[in-house]
Protein backbone atom coordinates (compact mmCIF):
# COMPACT_ATOMS: atom_id res chain seq x y z
CA UNK A 1 0.00 0.00 0.00
CA UNK A 2 2.87 2.44 0.95
CA UNK A 3 4.31 1.52 -2.37
CA UNK A 4 1.00 2.34 -3.91
CA UNK A 5 1.14 5.89 -2.69
CA UNK A 6 4.66 6.74 -2.79
CA UNK A 7 4.17 6.03 -6.98
CA UNK A 8 1.01 8.01 -6.84
CA UNK A 9 2.49 10.80 -5.28
CA UNK A 10 5.51 10.44 -7.77
CA UNK A 11 3.01 10.55 -10.90
CA UNK A 12 1.04 13.41 -9.68
CA UNK A 13 4.40 15.43 -9.12
CA UNK A 14 5.36 14.43 -12.94
CA UNK A 15 2.24 15.58 -14.34
CA UNK A 16 0.81 18.63 -12.09
CA UNK A 17 3.71 20.11 -9.99
CA UNK A 18 6.30 20.22 -12.60
CA UNK A 19 6.48 23.80 -13.47
CA UNK A 20 3.59 26.09 -12.55
CA UNK A 21 4.82 29.10 -13.74
CA UNK A 22 3.59 32.37 -12.45
CA UNK A 23 2.98 34.61 -15.51
CA UNK A 24 2.01 38.22 -16.83
CA UNK A 25 2.35 39.43 -19.78
CA UNK A 26 3.27 43.03 -21.23
CA UNK A 27 1.57 45.14 -24.20
CA UNK A 28 -0.98 47.50 -25.19
CA UNK A 29 -3.21 49.06 -27.77
CA UNK A 30 -6.71 50.32 -28.84
CA UNK A 31 -10.34 49.68 -30.57
CA UNK A 32 -14.06 49.59 -32.84
CA UNK A 33 -17.14 47.82 -32.13
CA UNK A 34 -20.17 45.83 -32.44
CA UNK A 35 -22.96 44.66 -29.84
CA UNK A 36 -22.89 41.23 -28.21
CA UNK A 37 -25.39 39.02 -29.62
CA UNK A 38 -28.30 38.61 -26.97
CA UNK A 39 -29.97 35.28 -28.05
CA UNK A 40 -30.44 33.32 -25.12
CA UNK A 41 -30.74 33.94 -21.51
CA UNK A 42 -28.03 33.16 -19.91
CA UNK A 43 -27.18 34.91 -16.32
CA UNK A 44 -24.45 37.45 -15.49
CA UNK A 45 -22.16 36.18 -13.27
CA UNK A 46 -21.66 36.77 -9.58
CA UNK A 47 -19.99 39.77 -8.56
CA UNK A 48 -17.65 38.27 -6.24
CA UNK A 49 -16.51 34.57 -7.31
CA UNK A 50 -13.81 34.16 -4.83
CA UNK A 51 -13.56 33.80 -1.16
CA UNK A 52 -13.76 36.41 1.39
CA UNK A 53 -10.21 36.74 2.38
CA UNK A 54 -7.73 39.52 3.40
CA UNK A 55 -5.64 39.36 0.17
CA UNK A 56 -4.76 42.53 -1.91
CA UNK A 57 -6.02 43.57 -4.96
CA UNK A 58 -3.41 42.92 -7.32
CA UNK A 59 -3.90 45.84 -9.12
CA UNK A 60 -0.08 44.91 -11.70
CA UNK A 61 1.79 41.84 -13.28
CA UNK A 62 5.00 40.81 -13.40
CA UNK A 63 6.68 40.62 -17.27
CA UNK A 64 7.50 36.85 -17.10
CA UNK A 65 10.18 36.80 -20.22
CA UNK A 66 9.30 33.65 -21.79
CA UNK A 67 5.86 35.14 -23.07
CA UNK A 68 8.10 37.93 -24.89
CA UNK A 69 10.38 35.30 -26.37
CA UNK A 70 7.10 33.07 -27.35
CA UNK A 71 5.86 35.95 -29.27
CA UNK A 72 9.38 36.61 -31.27
CA UNK A 73 9.62 33.28 -32.17
CA UNK A 74 5.83 33.42 -33.37
CA UNK A 75 6.55 36.03 -35.56
CA UNK A 76 10.40 35.01 -36.75
CA UNK A 77 8.20 32.10 -37.92
CA UNK A 78 5.48 33.87 -39.88
CA UNK A 79 8.39 35.62 -41.86
CA UNK A 80 9.52 33.71 -44.54
CA UNK A 81 11.72 31.80 -45.21
CA UNK A 82 12.10 30.05 -41.68
CA UNK A 83 14.49 28.17 -43.35
CA UNK A 84 18.09 28.69 -41.55
CA UNK A 85 20.60 28.16 -44.02
CA UNK A 86 23.40 25.28 -43.05
CA UNK A 87 26.56 26.73 -41.03
CA UNK A 88 30.11 27.35 -42.49
CA UNK A 89 33.03 24.98 -41.99
CA UNK A 90 34.56 28.05 -39.49
CA UNK A 91 30.83 28.14 -37.31
CA UNK A 92 31.09 24.23 -37.09
CA UNK A 93 35.03 24.36 -36.38
CA UNK A 94 35.17 27.30 -33.88
CA UNK A 95 31.76 27.59 -31.87
CA UNK A 96 31.74 30.22 -30.13
CA UNK A 97 29.52 29.46 -27.03
CA UNK A 98 32.01 28.32 -25.41
CA UNK A 99 32.02 31.57 -22.72
CA UNK A 100 28.70 30.81 -21.25
CA UNK A 101 30.46 27.50 -20.27
CA UNK A 102 33.31 29.33 -18.58
CA UNK A 103 32.23 28.28 -15.08
CA UNK A 104 32.53 24.36 -15.85
CA UNK A 105 36.00 22.41 -15.69
CA UNK A 106 37.43 22.31 -19.09
CA UNK A 107 37.19 18.64 -19.52
CA UNK A 108 38.39 16.51 -22.51
CA UNK A 109 36.48 13.10 -21.77
CA UNK A 110 38.66 11.32 -25.29
CA UNK A 111 35.98 11.09 -27.40
CA UNK A 112 33.28 9.12 -24.95
CA UNK A 113 30.07 8.77 -26.02
CA UNK A 114 27.27 10.79 -24.15
CA UNK A 115 23.85 8.41 -24.29
CA UNK A 116 21.07 10.11 -23.46
CA UNK A 117 17.92 7.25 -23.93
CA UNK A 118 14.93 9.67 -25.16
CA UNK A 119 11.50 9.00 -25.82
CA UNK A 120 10.50 8.45 -29.42
CA UNK A 121 12.57 10.38 -32.11
CA UNK A 122 14.13 12.06 -29.41
CA UNK A 123 13.98 15.64 -30.82
CA UNK A 124 15.05 17.77 -28.18
CA UNK A 125 18.70 16.26 -28.39
CA UNK A 126 19.19 15.78 -31.65
CA UNK A 127 19.47 16.91 -35.10
CA UNK A 128 21.56 15.68 -37.79
CA UNK A 129 22.44 18.88 -40.07
CA UNK A 130 21.93 22.96 -38.82
CA UNK A 131 20.07 23.30 -41.97
CA UNK A 132 16.24 23.48 -41.21
CA UNK A 133 14.58 25.73 -39.27
CA UNK A 134 15.84 27.77 -36.43
CA UNK A 135 15.49 25.23 -33.77
CA UNK A 136 17.03 22.64 -36.08
CA UNK A 137 20.09 24.80 -36.37
CA UNK A 138 19.98 25.94 -32.66
CA UNK A 139 19.85 22.29 -31.25
CA UNK A 140 22.38 21.03 -33.53
CA UNK A 141 25.02 23.93 -32.99
CA UNK A 142 24.58 23.59 -29.06
CA UNK A 143 25.55 19.94 -29.46
CA UNK A 144 28.11 20.70 -32.02
CA UNK A 145 29.88 23.57 -29.23
CA UNK A 146 29.71 20.85 -26.05
CA UNK A 147 31.28 18.05 -28.47
CA UNK A 148 34.12 20.26 -29.52
CA UNK A 149 34.67 21.60 -25.88
CA UNK A 150 34.78 18.29 -24.46
CA UNK A 151 35.78 15.96 -26.76
CA UNK A 152 32.38 13.57 -26.19
CA UNK A 153 30.03 12.27 -28.54
CA UNK A 154 26.50 12.76 -27.68
CA UNK A 155 24.56 9.89 -28.89
CA UNK A 156 20.71 10.21 -28.06
CA UNK A 157 19.25 6.50 -28.85
CA UNK A 158 15.05 6.49 -29.25
CA UNK A 159 12.95 4.06 -27.60
CA UNK A 160 8.89 3.83 -27.18
CA UNK A 161 8.22 5.82 -23.76
CA UNK A 162 6.16 3.02 -22.13
CA UNK A 163 9.32 0.62 -22.49
CA UNK A 164 11.87 2.87 -21.21
CA UNK A 165 11.21 1.79 -17.25
CA UNK A 166 11.60 -1.52 -17.71
CA UNK A 167 14.82 -1.44 -19.75
CA UNK A 168 16.62 0.90 -17.96
CA UNK A 169 15.39 -1.81 -14.89
CA UNK A 170 16.71 -4.77 -16.88
CA UNK A 171 20.40 -2.40 -17.32
CA UNK A 172 20.86 -1.72 -14.10
CA UNK A 173 20.34 -5.23 -13.29
CA UNK A 174 23.25 -6.18 -15.71
CA UNK A 175 25.05 -4.20 -14.73
CA UNK A 176 25.90 -2.55 -17.93
CA UNK A 177 27.79 1.03 -17.33
CA UNK A 178 28.04 1.99 -21.04
CA UNK A 179 24.55 1.63 -21.98
CA UNK A 180 23.19 5.04 -20.49
CA UNK A 181 24.74 8.42 -19.29
CA UNK A 182 20.93 10.03 -18.84
CA UNK A 183 17.28 9.27 -19.75
CA UNK A 184 14.85 11.61 -20.93
CA UNK A 185 11.57 10.55 -20.96
CA UNK A 186 7.71 10.86 -20.84
CA UNK A 187 7.70 12.86 -17.03
CA UNK A 188 4.44 10.09 -16.16
CA UNK A 189 6.47 7.09 -17.20
CA UNK A 190 9.78 8.36 -15.66
CA UNK A 191 8.17 8.40 -12.28
CA UNK A 192 8.65 4.34 -12.24
CA UNK A 193 12.59 4.56 -13.13
CA UNK A 194 12.19 6.71 -9.59
CA UNK A 195 9.63 4.37 -7.67
CA UNK A 196 11.60 1.33 -8.98
CA UNK A 197 14.98 2.41 -7.25
CA UNK A 198 16.86 3.00 -10.30
CA UNK A 199 17.43 6.71 -10.39
CA UNK A 200 20.28 8.70 -8.82
CA UNK A 201 19.25 11.79 -6.24
CA UNK A 202 20.56 14.78 -8.50
CA UNK A 203 21.36 16.74 -6.16
CA UNK A 204 24.74 14.51 -5.41
CA UNK A 205 25.83 14.73 -9.67
CA UNK A 206 29.02 17.01 -9.22
CA UNK A 207 28.50 20.28 -11.53
CA UNK A 208 24.32 20.28 -11.70
CA UNK A 209 23.40 23.51 -10.14
CA UNK A 210 19.74 24.09 -9.84
CA UNK A 211 20.15 27.61 -8.55
CA UNK A 212 21.11 28.48 -12.31
CA UNK A 213 18.83 30.39 -14.56
CA UNK A 214 18.42 27.83 -17.10
CA UNK A 215 16.83 25.39 -14.45
CA UNK A 216 13.58 25.50 -13.38
CA UNK A 217 12.78 26.50 -9.53
CA UNK A 218 9.89 23.92 -9.03
CA UNK A 219 12.98 21.46 -9.30
CA UNK A 220 13.50 22.25 -5.74
CA UNK A 221 10.25 23.98 -5.00
CA UNK A 222 8.17 20.96 -6.16
CA UNK A 223 10.17 17.86 -7.01
CA UNK A 224 11.77 17.39 -4.18
CA UNK A 225 11.06 15.04 -1.52
CA UNK A 226 13.13 14.52 2.03
CA UNK A 227 15.94 16.78 0.54
CA UNK A 228 15.99 14.61 -2.63
CA UNK A 229 15.74 15.37 -5.95
CA UNK A 230 15.12 12.69 -8.90
CA UNK A 231 13.22 14.39 -11.87
CA UNK A 232 13.79 17.70 -13.17
CA UNK A 233 13.12 19.78 -16.25
CA UNK A 234 15.50 22.65 -17.44
CA UNK A 235 15.70 25.04 -20.69
CA UNK A 236 16.68 22.09 -22.58
CA UNK A 237 13.29 20.84 -22.57
CA UNK A 238 11.37 22.37 -25.30
CA UNK A 239 8.13 19.99 -24.99
CA UNK A 240 7.56 21.89 -21.12
CA UNK A 241 7.69 24.98 -23.13
CA UNK A 242 5.52 23.57 -25.75
CA UNK A 243 3.05 21.98 -23.48
CA UNK A 244 2.51 25.29 -21.03
CA UNK A 245 -0.88 26.09 -20.92
CA UNK A 246 -2.60 29.49 -22.23
CA UNK A 247 -5.32 31.32 -24.10
CA UNK A 248 -5.18 33.03 -27.70
CA UNK A 249 -7.85 35.79 -28.38
CA UNK A 250 -8.94 37.26 -31.73
CA UNK A 251 -8.19 40.65 -32.11
CA UNK A 252 -10.31 41.65 -34.59
CA UNK A 253 -13.39 39.93 -32.42
CA UNK A 254 -12.23 41.26 -29.57
CA UNK A 255 -12.37 44.73 -31.01
CA UNK A 256 -15.80 44.18 -33.22
CA UNK A 257 -17.42 42.94 -29.55
CA UNK A 258 -16.25 45.78 -27.71
CA UNK A 259 -14.21 43.49 -25.28
CA UNK A 260 -11.20 46.03 -25.07
CA UNK A 261 -9.91 49.17 -26.32
CA UNK A 262 -8.04 48.71 -29.69
CA UNK A 263 -8.81 44.70 -29.75
CA UNK A 264 -5.78 44.10 -27.16
CA UNK A 265 -6.28 42.12 -23.93
CA UNK A 266 -3.04 43.26 -22.10
CA UNK A 267 -4.11 46.39 -20.79
CA UNK A 268 -6.64 44.74 -18.60
CA UNK A 269 -4.21 41.78 -18.04
CA UNK A 270 -1.26 43.37 -17.16
CA UNK A 271 -1.55 47.13 -16.38
CA UNK A 272 -4.90 45.95 -14.52
CA UNK A 273 -3.92 42.44 -13.48
CA UNK A 274 -8.11 41.65 -13.89
CA UNK A 275 -7.67 39.03 -16.45
CA UNK A 276 -10.25 36.85 -14.21
CA UNK A 277 -12.70 34.43 -14.22
CA UNK A 278 -15.54 36.99 -13.45
CA UNK A 279 -14.35 39.29 -16.57
CA UNK A 280 -13.95 36.29 -18.51
CA UNK A 281 -17.24 34.85 -18.50
CA UNK A 282 -18.72 38.87 -19.38
CA UNK A 283 -16.52 39.05 -21.88
CA UNK A 284 -17.94 35.53 -23.87
CA UNK A 285 -21.29 35.20 -22.33
CA UNK A 286 -23.98 35.29 -24.90
CA UNK A 287 -21.28 35.91 -27.90
CA UNK A 288 -22.87 33.19 -30.29
CA UNK A 289 -23.74 33.21 -34.08
CA UNK A 290 -25.11 30.87 -36.46
CA UNK A 291 -22.78 32.06 -39.41
CA UNK A 292 -24.47 28.90 -41.71
CA UNK A 293 -28.01 29.50 -40.57
CA UNK A 294 -29.17 26.11 -40.15
CA UNK A 295 -31.10 26.62 -36.62
CA UNK A 296 -27.96 24.57 -34.77
CA UNK A 297 -24.85 25.69 -33.07
CA UNK A 298 -22.39 23.57 -33.47
CA UNK A 299 -18.78 23.60 -34.91
CA UNK A 300 -19.53 25.70 -38.19
CA UNK A 301 -20.48 28.54 -35.72
CA UNK A 302 -19.13 31.92 -34.01
CA UNK A 303 -18.16 31.63 -29.98
CA UNK A 304 -16.94 33.84 -27.49
CA UNK A 305 -14.88 30.91 -26.02
CA UNK A 306 -13.72 27.64 -27.88
CA UNK A 307 -12.03 24.96 -25.55
CA UNK A 308 -11.55 21.35 -25.83
CA UNK A 309 -12.08 19.16 -22.44
CA UNK A 310 -9.62 16.85 -20.03
CA UNK A 311 -6.31 18.88 -19.21
CA UNK A 312 -7.29 22.02 -20.92
CA UNK A 313 -10.25 22.35 -18.30
CA UNK A 314 -7.87 20.61 -15.52
CA UNK A 315 -5.07 23.69 -15.95
CA UNK A 316 -7.84 26.33 -14.53
CA UNK A 317 -7.45 24.24 -10.90
CA UNK A 318 -3.92 25.63 -11.06
CA UNK A 319 -4.73 29.03 -12.61
CA UNK A 320 -6.93 29.44 -9.53
CA UNK A 321 -4.54 28.64 -7.12
CA UNK A 322 -5.47 25.02 -5.94
CA UNK A 323 -2.94 23.23 -6.45
CA UNK A 324 -3.21 19.27 -5.93
CA UNK A 325 -0.11 19.46 -3.62
CA UNK A 326 1.28 22.21 -1.80
CA UNK A 327 4.53 22.33 0.63
CA UNK A 328 3.73 23.17 4.30
CA UNK A 329 5.62 26.28 5.31
CA UNK A 330 6.43 25.13 8.34
CA UNK A 331 7.60 21.74 7.86
CA UNK A 332 9.00 21.50 4.62
CA UNK A 333 6.56 18.69 3.66
CA UNK A 334 4.41 18.43 0.88
CA UNK A 335 0.69 17.86 1.70
CA UNK A 336 -2.27 16.71 0.04
CA UNK A 337 -4.30 20.62 -0.80
CA UNK A 338 -6.85 20.07 -3.48
CA UNK A 339 -10.18 19.34 -0.85
CA UNK A 340 -7.99 21.76 1.83
CA UNK A 341 -9.04 25.38 0.57
CA UNK A 342 -12.59 25.24 2.36
CA UNK A 343 -15.54 26.27 0.03
CA UNK A 344 -12.89 27.26 -2.53
CA UNK A 345 -12.81 24.13 -4.37
CA UNK A 346 -16.68 23.84 -4.14
CA UNK A 347 -16.72 27.17 -6.01
CA UNK A 348 -14.30 26.32 -8.27
CA UNK A 349 -16.13 23.74 -9.63
CA UNK A 350 -19.26 25.55 -9.59
CA UNK A 351 -17.44 27.99 -11.67
CA UNK A 352 -16.25 25.01 -14.42
CA UNK A 353 -19.46 23.56 -14.51
CA UNK A 354 -21.24 27.07 -15.67
CA UNK A 355 -18.44 27.67 -17.79
CA UNK A 356 -18.41 24.37 -19.68
CA UNK A 357 -22.57 23.63 -18.95
CA UNK A 358 -24.24 26.72 -18.90
CA UNK A 359 -22.66 29.47 -21.05
CA UNK A 360 -24.00 30.14 -23.96
CA UNK A 361 -20.57 31.94 -25.67
CA UNK A 362 -18.71 28.36 -24.41
CA UNK A 363 -18.52 25.65 -26.36
CA UNK A 364 -16.75 22.46 -25.82
CA UNK A 365 -15.53 20.68 -28.82
CA UNK A 366 -12.91 17.71 -27.99
CA UNK A 367 -10.73 18.26 -31.30
CA UNK A 368 -11.25 21.36 -33.15
CA UNK A 369 -11.43 24.24 -31.42
CA UNK A 370 -7.71 25.34 -33.09
CA UNK A 371 -9.08 25.09 -36.39
CA UNK A 372 -12.31 26.76 -34.91
CA UNK A 373 -10.25 29.72 -33.48
CA UNK A 374 -7.60 30.14 -37.02
CA UNK A 375 -10.92 30.36 -39.08
CA UNK A 376 -11.99 33.09 -37.07
CA UNK A 377 -14.80 31.09 -35.28
CA UNK A 378 -13.92 32.13 -31.82
CA UNK A 379 -12.75 35.42 -29.70
CA UNK A 380 -10.30 32.86 -27.19
CA UNK A 381 -9.46 29.49 -26.95
CA UNK A 382 -7.90 27.49 -24.37
CA UNK A 383 -4.53 26.20 -26.31
CA UNK A 384 -0.86 25.39 -25.19
CA UNK A 385 2.17 27.32 -26.45
CA UNK A 386 3.27 24.51 -28.76
CA UNK A 387 -0.49 24.48 -29.97
CA UNK A 388 -0.62 27.76 -31.16
CA UNK A 389 3.36 27.34 -32.71
CA UNK A 390 1.73 24.80 -34.96
CA UNK A 391 -1.73 26.59 -35.96
CA UNK A 392 -1.33 29.53 -35.31
CA UNK A 393 1.66 29.96 -37.80
CA UNK A 394 0.03 30.73 -41.02
CA UNK A 395 -1.93 33.75 -39.42
CA UNK A 396 -1.31 36.73 -39.17
CA UNK A 397 0.50 38.04 -35.79
CA UNK A 398 -0.89 41.22 -36.20
CA UNK A 399 -4.13 39.35 -36.04
CA UNK A 400 -3.91 37.67 -32.32
CA UNK A 401 -2.89 37.49 -28.86
CA UNK A 402 -1.72 35.57 -25.46
CA UNK A 403 -3.26 35.20 -22.46
CA UNK A 404 -2.79 33.75 -19.21
CA UNK A 405 -5.80 31.46 -18.04
CA UNK A 406 -7.59 33.50 -15.84
CA UNK A 407 -7.06 34.39 -12.65
CA UNK A 408 -9.79 33.02 -9.55
CA UNK A 409 -10.61 36.54 -8.74
CA UNK A 410 -8.33 39.63 -8.52
CA UNK A 411 -7.26 39.10 -5.14
CA UNK A 412 -4.80 36.57 -6.43
CA UNK A 413 -1.48 37.76 -6.88
CA UNK A 414 -0.34 36.29 -9.95
CA UNK A 415 -1.17 34.06 -12.85
CA UNK A 416 -0.37 30.70 -13.01
CA UNK A 417 -0.04 28.94 -16.43
CA UNK A 418 -0.01 24.65 -15.45
CA UNK A 419 2.34 22.73 -17.84
CA UNK A 420 0.73 19.32 -19.22
CA UNK A 421 2.28 16.18 -17.77
CA UNK A 422 3.01 14.59 -21.58
CA UNK A 423 6.73 16.41 -21.86
CA UNK A 424 9.53 14.97 -20.96
CA UNK A 425 11.67 15.16 -17.91
CA UNK A 426 15.80 14.41 -16.71
CA UNK A 427 16.83 10.98 -14.24
CA UNK A 428 20.15 10.15 -14.41
CA UNK A 429 19.77 6.31 -13.91
CA UNK A 430 22.11 4.53 -11.64
CA UNK A 431 24.73 3.09 -13.84
CA UNK A 432 27.23 5.65 -13.57
CA UNK A 433 30.71 5.50 -10.80
CA UNK A 434 31.93 8.42 -9.51
CA UNK A 435 34.10 9.30 -12.63
CA UNK A 436 31.10 8.65 -15.27
CA UNK A 437 29.08 11.04 -12.65
CA UNK A 438 31.43 13.60 -13.31
CA UNK A 439 31.07 13.57 -17.13
CA UNK A 440 27.34 13.25 -16.55
CA UNK A 441 27.30 16.45 -14.21
CA UNK A 442 29.47 18.70 -16.78
CA UNK A 443 27.73 17.64 -19.94
CA UNK A 444 23.99 17.55 -18.94
CA UNK A 445 24.65 21.07 -17.20
CA UNK A 446 26.13 22.31 -20.67
CA UNK A 447 23.43 20.99 -22.58
CA UNK A 448 20.78 23.10 -20.08
CA UNK A 449 23.00 25.79 -20.38
CA UNK A 450 23.20 26.33 -23.44
CA UNK A 451 19.79 25.85 -24.31
CA UNK A 452 18.86 29.03 -22.40
CA UNK A 453 21.97 31.41 -23.65
CA UNK A 454 22.34 30.01 -27.28
CA UNK A 455 25.94 28.38 -28.55
CA UNK A 456 27.45 31.89 -29.50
Amino acid sequence: MKKVLIKLLLIVLAISMIFPLCVALTGCEDDQDKVNDTDTNDPAPEENDGLEDDGETQEGGKKFPILGLLLMLFKQWQNKPDHHPAPDDDEINNPTGTDALSYLPNKNFNNEKFIIICRDEGEEFWREHAEGDKIDYAIYMRNNTIERKYNVDIVPKSMVYYDIPSWVSDIIKANNQKSMDIVNNHAIYSSNIVLNGNAIDLQTVPYLDFSNDWWLDSNLNDLTLNGRTYLAVGDMHTSAIASTFCMYYNKDLVREYRIAENGDMYDLAVTQGKWTYNNMISAITNIRMDLNKDGRYNENDLYGLVTEGMSYTNAYLWSFDNHIFARDEASGELEFTLMKSGTKISKILTNLVNLYGRTDGAFFTPNSSANMFVNGQAIFVNSTFGSGASSLRNMDPEKWGILPYPKYNEKQEKYISAVDGGHNILCIPKTANATKLEKVGIITEALTCLSRVGEG
